[in-house]
């Protein structure tokens, strides 16, 4: 039997954010950085093509931009994060109203050196229920020096200059996180 240590749950702060409005993207980009602090690295702003799943509530045309933040979390607190974006979502719809139902999508996660979390309102096989009616998923794990998704990573995120993103994010949380006490995995 294994015994139990002090494991870190830390991980460092990103979103990715998607609407057909890069002004919409813009904005949100102030208000995140307003709400949850300084962004370290801007990623790629790409064409949302890979799914038909928002074109009924976002409209056509979507793109899609990644944003880490200078915040390491506990990785509890990701759950009440996405409630917050959930919020934020409306308050930034409303400041520059579009004619779809959902003009924007935040979808907050975090990074730490093994894995690029998600958190989603909607339940699925591979998704772990953290409370609040929110759920968590890892959606790419680092093998050998490079990012691999799983048969549920998102086309997105398979991407070369997405996994470009998430090695510079993983560096500076590696450079950023707290230190470990002696004997720590990480």
């Amino acid at each position: 039997m294994g015994s139990i240590r002090p494991s870190p749950t830390d991980a460092l702060l990103f979103f990715a954010v998607f609407s057909r409005s890069a002004e919409l993207l813009d904005l949100a980009k102030d208000r995140l950085t307003r709400e949850f602090g300084p962004l370290i690295l801007v990623g790629p702003r790409v064409p949302f093509t890979d799914t038909e799943y928002y074109r009924r509530s976002m409209g056509p045309d979507l793109i899609k931009e990644w944003y880490a933040v200078d915040r390491i979390i506990d990785q509890s607190s990701l759950a009440s994060i996405k409630i917050a974006t959930q919020s934020l979502e409306t308050s930034i719809g409303a400041e520059l109203p579009m004619d779809v139902s959902r003009p924007i999508n935040i979808d907050p996660g975090m990074i730490d050196l093994g894995k690029v979390m998600l958190a989603s309102t909607k339940n699925h096989a591979h998704r772990i229920y953290v409370g609040n009616g929110i759920f968590v998923e890892v959606t790419l794990y680092l093998c050998e020096g490079s990012w691999a998704g799983w048969p549920w990573t998102y086309p997105d995120y398979r991407r070369p200059e997405v996994h470009a993103f998430f090695t510079s994010a993983r560096e500076e949380y590696r450079t950023r996180r707290p230190e470990r006490p002696p004997g720590s995995r990480w």
